[in-house]
């Protein structure tokens, strides 16, 4: 418990050092079950959560895996690894969950998360000129291998009271993507359009542009 930790990535080439740690290892009639606790600094409430769980089935010869993080500020990772650079310079705070099922030699067999952040900033070069407030950020999807598919269930994006959601089934089949999208706006509320904010009116031409590609 409270454990002081320190990982070496060698494939990023970059050193972890965890701190406050908890891990708890168990044998069990299938295989072995380990469980951890990570506490990182940063995000709204000043520390951010990691639970990680693990069950190996020694007669399946898989993994069941499952994580869980509250309050994670992806700065916390992205200043470390250049490829996540985007998010230095947002103000976004994760809640989220995933669940694997891995089997003895590493291949996923299935895969199925959920992401969400409430009331946060975005700054978009390019899009905006000004930075983002959001209130909503959310996303829900799982990963089927056998099957070829990717269940996009929910990619929500709510600002300034305009909602925009998102659902696709992406289906991989002899070298071709299917990706058939559902987009609705659930209420526009009409007080937007008297808005003289223009970061409202840039919301709006973004939605109005997904809608008519």
């Amino acid at each position: 418990n409270n454990a002081t930790m320190v990982m070496e990535d060698h494939v990023l080439g970059i050193s972890w050092y965890l701190q406050n740690t908890n891990i708890a290892f168990a044998r069990t009639e299938d295989g072995l079950e380990v469980r951890a606790g990570i506490y990182l600094p940063g995000g709204r409430t000043g520390a951010a959560a990691i639970q990680v769980g693990a069950i190996y089935d020694r007669f399946k010869k898989n993994f069941q895996v499952t994580a869980h993080v509250a309050d994670l500020d992806p700065r916390i990772v992205s200043r470390k690894v250049e490829s996540l650079s985007f998010f230095n310079d947002q103000e976004i705070y994760l809640d989220g969950d995933v669940n694997l099922s891995i089997s003895d030699n590493l291949e996923i067999l299935s895969a199925a998360g959920s992401v969400y952040a409430a009331e946060g900033v975005l700054n978009l070069a390019g899009v905006y000129d000004r930075p983002l407030a959001f209130q909503k950020i959310a996303f829900a999807g799982s990963y089927d291998p056998m099957a070829g598919t990717v269940n996009i269930q929910e990619a929500l994006a709510r600002a300034y009271d305009i909602e925009l959601k998102l659902s696709s089934l992406v289906t991989v089949s002899q070298g071709k993507i299917s990706a058939p999208v559902k987009m609705e706006i659930p209420a526009l509320p009409q007080a937007v359009f008297f808005q003289k904010d223009l970061s409202v009116q840039a919301t709006l031409r973004c939605i109005l542009s997904c809608l008519n590609p």
